[in-house]
């Protein structure tokens, strides 16, 4: 048998990023016709890491669905369920847990710890646990095959089932391969001295191929599994644990113990845990569910060329643009003791959970996106389990908390990309019809939000640029605000009379942890029902709600404490609707719509 251990290297270059992926951002030419950014959008898709521990991170499409409680051994296998809703894991005594719509079919009674590896079948009705020595066992619809019988000092270290579910593939650590049912015998390592053991293999999606990988990163690949890198010649902080493949087959993804991911062929990076210190390292990898990515140009984070020319009066709007929605809230993730999944982070995410995915749809936040101090850790422990499932449709927004660490260094190494410069955190990008500006209000952390100021200059280019009819813009301390807590922003005022001046038409705020809608209004609070800008405070994320004042501010139409939510806003081509959602359990809400207007 002719094999290759090839060693040409195409690394995305994985950064510190915890259980969730980076906001996908499509690379679009800037002479890209409107038809062909709308054909770049592309497949997202995601994947699962899990630790020793049971702990699970979810990067991409795949959904945060908790972590198994294994008192005292080490997990040793995932699978996802068909719907990709769900997954089982596994430890080395043979029990399993499951989450989402995972079923459990059954489990070991044995306290031997020498399970070594489990799949599912990809029906969903069935799973398999072989043992360290060759032993096959099958529960629910998976069938039942005698297994083999191997040295412990050639253990085996993987399973995989079949596409049909009627048979499986087994490796052990010298790359020796073991077929039951359909599972076809296309090649195997056994026999050839390795320089690392073999740690991992996936199928190809046809079934007529596989993949072996080496805990040095080495591939090697049988039938139509094609060879798209390695990272065998590279020298690794931690070694490889296990690998994935895309849904193409013509891409796949190598995870270290540290949770450094690596991405080849088709495969995209979504995030990892590299360089991020860990409870139990990690063990493994599974393939999420393939996903549509929202479809974004690049963020603009400095001023444009030569502003626009404003449209003479009596030119057409352009043409319609598919409605798209922005939905979101500030003041979100505090946990305390009580951990994420009793925070009220998590019932707000669980509205985010509801709402479609597709091209056209964006999370958005107004701020303090964890608390107490927007820490690296805290964005770990606190909002990656809740908000963070939602991480790769994000468009973030710095809140004071955030800068509690020294230069939101928590915040934008979480986010990344999609959190705009670093020590500047101001961006902008095109969503449907509408023009979507992101400023930070945190204004003596980023030299002033004054007129002049480095900020308040890109502003103004970049919203003399924009083409589009719609604008919405979001930062976290409210210009306006009822609240007892905090009072009306000042620093601000400048950002609103420029916004006010190109014709913006929606603000929205956190900060002040309240519901808050006030009518449009000009920039000194006068009612202009004709090119005034509605402001919108959501700062109901989850944290502990704010009183108001006896006497609102002028202009304040609705005005709600006590009540976690998100601001759902359904943008059309001439103007958009709105809509609070509550979580569950509480009553309260908030809609109605509005119309687009020129500069005054």
């Amino acid at each position: 048998m002719a094999f290759s251990r090839r060693l040409r290297v195409r690394l995305l270059g994985a950064t510190a990023l915890i259980a969730a992926a980076t906001v996908p951002i499509v690379t679009i030419p800037a002479t890209a016709t409107g038809a062909e950014r709308t054909a770049a959008a592309v497949n997202a898709g995601g994947y699962w890491m899990y630790g020793a521990d049971g702990g699970t991170f979810a990067f991409g499409s795949a959904g945060f669905l908790g972590a198994a409680r294994s008192q005292s051994n080490d997990i040793i296998g995932m699978a996802a369920s068909r719907s990709g809703a769900g997954y089982w894991m596994a430890d080395d005594d043979g029990d399993v847990f499951a989450s989402g719509d995972a079923n459990v079919f059954g489990a070991r009674a044995s306290s031997l710890d020498n399970v070594a590896a489990f799949a599912a079948r990809p029906q969903g009705d069935g799973y398999w646990l072989a043992t360290r020595t060759g032993g096959l066992e099958s529960y629910g619809k998976a069938p039942s095959f005698p297994g083999v019988t191997v040295k412990e000092s050639k253990r085996i270290t993987t399973l995989a089932s079949t596409v049909s579910g009627a048979g499986a593939w087994m490796a052990a650590v010298d790359g020796g391969v073991f077929t039951f049912g359909d599972a076809a015998f296309l090649g195997s390592m056994g026999g050839v001295r390795l320089n690392q053991p073999v740690v991992g293999m996936a199928p190809t999606p046809s079934g007529r191929g596989y993949w072996l990988v080496a805990s040095d990163g080495g591939i090697f690949s049988f039938g139509d599994a094609g060879f798209f890198g390695s990272t065998g010649n590279l020298q690794l902080v931690q070694p490889v644990v296990g690998m994935a493949s895309t849904a193409t087959g013509r891409g796949y993804w190598l995870v270290a113990s540290d949770g450094g991911v690596f991405a080849f062929g088709d495969a995209r990076f979504y995030g990892s845990l590299g360089g991020i210190r860990l409870n139990a390292p990690v063990r493994g990898m599974v393939a999420g569910p393939p996903g549509p990515d929202p479809v974004f140009e690049p963020v603009h984070t400095s001023p444009p060329g030569t502003p626009g020319v404003p449209a003479p009066p009596g030119t057409p709007a352009p043409p319609a643009s598919p409605v798209a929605t922005l939905v979101g809230a500030g003041d979100i993730a505090q946990c305390g003791s009580s951990g994420p999944a009793a925070s009220k982070a998590e019932a707000t995410a669980k509205l985010l959970d509801g709402v479609p995915r597709n091209s056209s749809t964006v999370v958005y936040t107004t701020g303090d996106n964890v608390y107490n101090d927007g820490t690296a850790t805290e964005f770990k422990n606190c909002y990656a389990p809740t908000w963070g499932r939602h991480k790769d449709r994000t468009r973030p927004v710095p809140g004071n908390h955030d800068y509690n660490t020294a230069g939101a260094s928590g915040y934008y190494g979480y986010f990344g990309a999609a959190a705009g410069q670093a020590g500047k955190g101001w961006y902008s990008y095109d969503l449907g019809a509408w023009h979507v500006v992101v400023l930070n209000s945190n204004c003596s952390s980023i030299g002033g939000c004054g007129a002049g100021s480095a900020q308040e200059q890109w502003l103004r280019a970049d919203l003399a640029a924009s083409s589009a009819r719609c604008t919405v813009a979001m930062w976290h301390h409210p210009r306006f605000n009822s609240g007892r807590t905090h009072g009306n922003n000042m620093e601000v005022a400048p950002l609103w009379s420029a916004l006010y001046d190109y014709g913006a038409d929606v603000i929205l705020n956190g900060h002040v942890h309240v519901y808050e809608r006030f009518a449009p209004q000009t920039p000194d609070a006068r009612a202009d029902s004709a090119h005034g800008i509605r402001q919108f405070t959501v700062g109901t994320g989850g944290a502990s709600g704010y009183a108001f004042e006896t006497t609102p501010q002028p202009n304040s139409e609705v005005r709600r404490t006590g009540t976690d939510g998100v601001l759902k806003l359904t943008l059309r081509a001439d103007g958009y609707d709105f809509n609070f959602l509550a979580v569950a359990g509480q009553t309260f809400s908030d809609s109605g719509s509005g119309t687009c207007h020129g500069r005054p």
